[in-house]
């Protein structure tokens, strides 16, 4: 990691883990019904990287110099032994190989802030997220329930005020604003696909 300032950085970090035996949620068909379950497979390795960035954008130009750039990067790569079909009688058990349940392969989350010390702060934040299973489907034989990319885009404004000398901490949120959809797909197959709308929230606390 390098620090350019007391609040300015690029740092570079790496990991790997190793999971036993890791329980994971999967889809189960008991005659032609689908019902939500666990299963408990042999093990499951991670390895992959994180790119974090601080930097103010005031050595543009002066016209910047409240204004703040943050970058959050990963990238993981995840690999899972699945049982498939158990061993039975004469015949082997088999085996796959796949993504964890639950971890994407990676992870971008951005913010743009303006921090005035008499105004207050405002920041625009971007979040996106790859690919992830949900369900697995490793007894079906089927394709995993998959989460597809979405990206999503909020804003937060903060200020305080003292009305008749009272300290007050004034919050206004407006989250999902690009109302983007939450499609997860079976293989080719558009499984399900849904919006939640863009959500307004203002708040006002005190401390003391």
């Amino acid at each position: 990691e390098w620090f350019f300032s007391p609040t300015e950085l690029v740092s570079v970090s790496g990991f790997y883990k190793t999971i036993d035996a890791p329980i994971e949620q999967a889809i189960f068909i008991s005659g032609s019904t689908p019902q939500n379950t666990f299963q408990q497979n042999q093990d499951a390795d991670l390895y992959g990287f994180e790119l974090e960035g601080r930097k103010n954008l005031g050595f543009l130009t002066p016209w910047l110099q409240h204004v703040n750039f943050l970058a959050n990067v990963s990238w993981v790569d995840s690999e899972v032994t699945a049982l498939v079909r158990p061993e039975s009688g004469s015949q082997e058990a088999i085996f796959r190989k796949r993504a964890l349940q639950g971890q994407a392969p990676y992870a971008v989350n951005a913010t743009l802030e303006y921090a005035h010390p008499e105004w207050g702060t405002a920041r625009l934040l971007y979040n996106t997220v790859g690919p992830t299973i949900t369900s697995v489907q490793d007894r079906t034989g089927l394709p995993d329930f998959e989460q597809q990319r979405r990206d999503q885009l909020d804003v937060v404004l903060l200020s305080k005020v003292e009305p008749w000398g009272v300290p007050l901490n004034l919050k206004l949120g407006i989250e999902n604003i690009l109302n983007d959809n939450y499609p997860t797909t079976v293989g080719d197959t558009l499984a399900e696909d849904y919006k939640t709308g863009v959500t307004v929230s203002f708040g006002v606390s005190y401390t003391y």
